[in-house]
């Protein structure tokens, strides 16, 4: 009588499940690949969002970054003193009088001068040129950590704040009457506003746009942080 040979039982397909025998589950090479193709379309999708982020912003700065240039708007946003000046026109007849006097003063005056003030009073020694007029500094105020400054930082870089159409700038000659210089070490931007108009313009190059989207806002802030509400 012939013996019939033993037979091994079938070993059962893996299907990414638990292993019976051992109690671990079987790894799938299928869902491995899977679970790879979607982590890379995890942080493909995070990349395209952050460049499109990028972008938007770019956009949105594009016009701002071209007014003030690169330097001024780095100090409008991240300048760590913050001064608001309130201004006063010197008319017309008077301003070379007052620039002669002010260019013939001696430095140690003007040191004097400038020690003498307090955030209320009069600054006697300060004149800013701008667009043919000279602007008098007649008080100032240390506004760095005011209410809503934050804001008026982001405002002043962001395209959408502005009116860029041709006539929004051509006004009459505008009533300036405050200013915001921004400063850090030994670099400054000042932006002179025109509260009434919606102007602004950059003291140190003569730049100039409408905020007119803006502009009411804006009034209001200054005379808030002039007068100390904003602290």
């Amino acid at each position: 009588m012939n013996a019939t040979p033993a037979k091994w039982p079938d070993r059962p397909e893996s299907s990414g499940g638990p292993d019976e025998s051992s109690g671990r589950s079987v790894p799938d090479a299928g869902a491995a690949v899977s679970g790879k193709f979607v982590l890379l379309a995890m942080v493909g999708l995070g990349l395209a969002a952050a460049l499109g982020t990028w972008r938007f912003y770019a956009a949105e700065q594009r016009r701002p970054l071209e007014l003030w240039g690169p330097e001024a708007a780095e100090l409008i946003v991240r300048a760590e003193k913050v001064e608001v000046l309130q201004l006063e026109a010197l008319p017309r007849e008077r301003a070379p009088v007052e620039a002669d006097a002010r260019s013939s003063a001696s430095a140690h005056d003007e040191k004097v001068a400038r020690d003498d003030v307090s955030p209320n009073r009069v600054s006697r020694d300060e004149i800013i040129p701008l667009a043919g007029r000279l602007l008098v500094v007649r008080g100032r105020r240390d506004v760095s950590t005011a209410r809503g400054l934050g804001h008026l930082r982001v405002s002043l870089v962001n395209e959408a704040s502005f009116d860029w159409s041709p006539e929004a700038a051509d006004v009459p000659p505008p009533h300036w009457d405050y200013a915001l210089r921004f400063s850090r070490d030994d670099a400054t931007a000042t932006i002179v506003f025109a509260s009434r108009e919606g102007l602004a313009a950059l003291a140190e190059t003569g730049a100039q746009a409408s905020i007119g989207p803006i502009r009411d806002g804006v009034a209001v802030l200054l005379a808030e942080m002039t007068s100390g509400e904003g602290e």
